[in-house]
């Protein structure tokens, strides 16, 4: 391919992945903007704080001051900082980024088609940040720029497999054996599988959370009072927070739970909930039955244990059956489990990183999850599920022909 077409190639593909992005909070803002605030605002306010919106979607620090400027916040609350990213920014970033390495691994020359993607992306996402910069709020670009491209540069790895460019030449396979490689690959396969198994019964509990609780939902709609386009433009930065709302959900089902501001915390052994704002998708959260106890752990462990009874046979495919003579497989098997658990915690820890943070003055200086304890919980959830699981499929007796090459060899 000519290097004028590559050029345009790689430039309309990161202005697709950063105009998208931007465009999912500017489209509801444009008709908030017409309707409600009837086009009172200059159209570079509203500019601004679609790419606020977006910023803040994958977690880039937002300091506010509204000092100086006529609102009902009083002065000690007039600076503060929002850091509580509304994930469904980001989820989106990596999907357009694994579309975009899809289409570079079929490519000549990726990695360099790859490399000038990353640098356009990055050099559209420095200049969006610039440009999201108001009176009243201010965007850290350098640290919002690295921010905005973590979830690209991991979406556009799994849809690109660069690895791939290597596979004749991975020093990786020279340094460590068939056997144990197939451990740590099992381990990844497990960590992700149990991730995403979470994910889904976290997304079926909220689901029902919100069908039980349409009538609180309701009632704080119509306290905004934001009439049809309101109400419109608060469900859709609503549906940008949905994967932050699942990943509290998903803390809630492992134990530790999460919070909506100081002194409030809701686990499944204890709730004290306290005064929230009126955001309609808050009123999913149960007040009186929120409290279900141990009993609730035993979910995620058992889907922990199956999934790791459904992959863990990958340690031992090359020989074909579990080696009960001796400790090697029995060693390995202990090593998947602490992989897997480490790898998990690791996820975990990131994940709920992105979905905690300040969500304003006074309170809610921290609102969501603590990283900390989520990553030990999950951990030691999908340790205990994974020794369970693959001991399950595991550990059995040898095959009738293999017990008899191992005896005769005994003899």
């Amino acid at each position: 391919m000519p290097r004028g077409l590559v050029t345009l190639f790689v430039a309309l593909e990161a202005l697709f992945v950063v105009g998208i992005g931007i465009g999912l909070a500017l489209v509801p803002l444009l008709l908030g903007w017409a309707s409600v605030n009837h086009f009172q605002a200059t159209p570079l306010d509203v500019w601004q704080l679609a790419v606020q919106v977006w910023a803040l979607g994958h977690g880039v620090p937002l300091h506010v001051n509204l000092t100086g400027i006529q609102s009902i916040v009083p002065a000690d609350l007039a600076v503060f900082d929002l850091t509580l990213a509304l994930l469904g920014c980001a989820l989106v970033t990596a999907l357009l980024a694994v579309r975009a390495g899809r289409r570079i691994a079929d490519t000549e020359d990726s990695p360099i088609v790859g490399g000038l993607l990353v640098a356009c992306v990055a050099t559209l996402v420095g200049l969006a940040l610039w440009s999201g910069q108001s009176g009243a709020v201010n965007v850290e670009v350098v640290l919002g720029t690295v921010k905005i491209m973590i979830p690209f540069l991991i979406g556009l790895a799994y849809g690109w497999k660069p690895w791939r460019l290597f596979r004749n030449r991975n020093p990786v396979s020279e340094l460590i054996p068939d056997d144990w490689r197939d451990v740590i690959v099992t381990a990844g396969r497990i960590t992700v599988a149990a991730f995403l198994a979470l994910v889904v019964i976290a997304s079926f509990v909220l689901a029902y959370c919100i069908v039980v609780g349409f009538a609180a939902e309701i009632s704080l709609y119509e306290a905004i009072h934001g009439e049809f386009f309101g109400g419109l433009v608060v469900t859709a930065a609503q549906l940008l927070a949905l994967p932050t709302v699942i990943v509290w959900t998903m803390a809630w089902l492992i134990g530790p739970g999460f919070s909506l501001g100081l002194g409030t915390l809701v686990t499944p052994f204890s709730a004290t909930i306290g005064a929230f704002p009126a955001i309609p998708l808050l009123g999913a959260i149960p007040t009186e039955s929120v409290v279900v106890g141990w009993p609730i752990l035993v979910v995620p462990v058992l889907v922990v244990a199956l999934v790791a009874g459904g992959l863990s046979w990958g340690i031992v495919a090359r020989a074909g059956y579990f080696d009960t003579t001796g400790w090697t497989d029995f060693i390995r098997v202990g090593v998947l489990c602490v992989v897997t658990a480490l790898f998990s915690g690791v996820l975990f820890f990131v994940v709920g990183a992105f979905a905690s943070g300040s969500a304003g003055p006074g309170r809610f200086v921290f609102v969501g999850v603590d990283p900390f304890d989520v990553a030990f919980a999950w951990a030691g959830i999908v340790l205990v599920g994974t020794l369970a699981g693959s001991a399950v499929r595991l550990i059995r007796p040898l095959p009738p022909e293999v017990a008899r090459s191992v005896d005769t060899r005994t003899r």
